[in-house]
């Protein structure tokens, strides 16, 4: 393999930890990177994404709390959603997603436990899929399922306090400029979350 930046050989690949740049703080433990040993350029393999980013939108949205600004934004991107996507589906201005998602003003509990629930329904590949579409592909017992993590997402008791905005995780790998390439199958073996 061949450095996008410098064509030169990469190093042998080792397995490691590396960040997961996705807008919140992830750790991804046991993925393969590859090193440039001219220019310090790093690559990394994240296998399965699809599948990675939809267990990140359920740990987003069933975790106790409130959503901060990064999380928002996150679970929008998650469902396929622009700003203004997000607007027309809550019925608010773009203006007003925007101070959701910098941390200007906190999201409204009812909007909050909607976006959770919605995180929670399957999304299609890259769609704008209503939650009824959605719905439609599961079977009875896997809708069964759903509809009760959603009622326990929305069981949930929501604070009044606004999330502090968190902090950058600090890298335990150093990147020069990072790339991230999906390897292996959807939802294929291969690396895992680890807490940060």
């Amino acid at each position: 393999m061949k450095c996008s930046e410098c064509g030169t050989e990469m190093s042998p690949p080792v397995t490691g930890s590396a960040p997961y740049p996705c807008g919140i703080p992830v750790i991804l433990d046991g993925v393969t990177i590859h090193a440039c040993p001219s220019c310090g350029e790093k690559e990394v393999e994240v296998p399965g994404l699809a599948s990675l980013h939809d267990a990140l939108a359920r740990v987003v949205a069933q975790k106790p709390g409130r959503l901060n600004g990064d999380e928002i934004r996150f679970l929008r991107k998650h469902l396929g959603w622009s700003g203004k996507d997000f607007a027309r589906h809550f019925d608010i201005s773009p203006q007003q997603v925007s101070y959701w998602e910098n941390d200007k003003r906190p999201m409204g509990k009812n909007a909050e436990k909607l976006l959770r629930m919605r995180a929670l329904l399957p999304v299609g590949e890259g769609d704008y899929s209503s939650p009824e579409e959605s719905a439609g592909a599961l079977g009875a017992d896997e809708l069964r399922s759903l509809i009760q993590r959603a009622v326990a997402v929305l069981d949930q008791p929501v604070s009044s306090e606004m999330p502090r905005p968190r902090r950058p995780v600090e890298n335990r790998v150093s990147f020069h400029e990072s790339r991230w390439m999906p390897s292996g199958p959807v939802g294929g073996a291969g690396g895992a979350l680890v807490p940060c």
